[in-house]
């Protein structure tokens, strides 16, 4: 019974923390975490990810990261949803910088994983208008070996269209055209 109560504590507070993320409840969902901190369970790595993803769309990227650098300090790894939710973060409160320095922390990511994080890099500079460092991403990910992610090709020719420059947008367009990637 021990074990069937702690699994249902930390199952039960995971849940509370989603169902606040999914409510955009971020300061709630930091409270479910440090209720679960309090107890005598031990948050893991899910209990992270919802709470960073619940900051991430609040736009609280300062708390997401946070919360990365509390999981690191207990001795937990980090998942693809908590390093995601950082890139989305930084990205929605057009903090490209940020996003970019994760992203090369995140360097032994998967190549999917990677793709994911680019997409939300490019989209925070497209957003923050600065459109030779989202078609310096879409670079580097080709020179990487990485077919652009359609989001990031996506976000890469909307921060060209918003700095009117039709003709490097064109350019991009055809490009991926020839790569055999639909863009739109």
């Amino acid at each position: 019974m021990g074990s069937n109560a702690l699994e249902n504590s930390v199952v039960g507070h995971n849940a509370a923390a989603s169902a606040c993320e999914k409510g955009y409840e971020w300061a709630r969902a930091l409270g479910v975490l440090s209720a679960l901190r309090s107890s005598k369970e031990e948050p893991g790595v899910v209990s992270y990810a919802a709470v960073a993803s619940a900051c991430e769309k609040r736009r609280r990227w300062e708390v997401a990261f946070q919360l990365a650098l509390d999981l690191e300090a207990a001795g937990g790894a980090q998942n693809v949803v908590l390093r995601g939710s950082l890139v989305s973060a930084c990205e929605k409160d057009r903090r490209w910088e940020a996003g970019m320095l994760l992203l090369q922390a995140f360097r032994p990511w998967r190549v999917s994983q990677q793709e994911i994080g680019f997409a939300s890099a490019t989209s925070a500079c497209e957003k923050a208008k600065c459109w030779r460092q989202a078609m310096g991403l879409v670079r580097f990910m080709h020179q990487c070996g990485m077919q652009p992610y359609i989001f990031s090709a996506n976000a890469g020719l909307s921060a060209l269209e918003k700095a009117a420059c039709w003709a490097r947008g064109l350019a991009l367009f055809e490009d991926f055209a020839l790569l055999g990637r639909a863009v739109w």
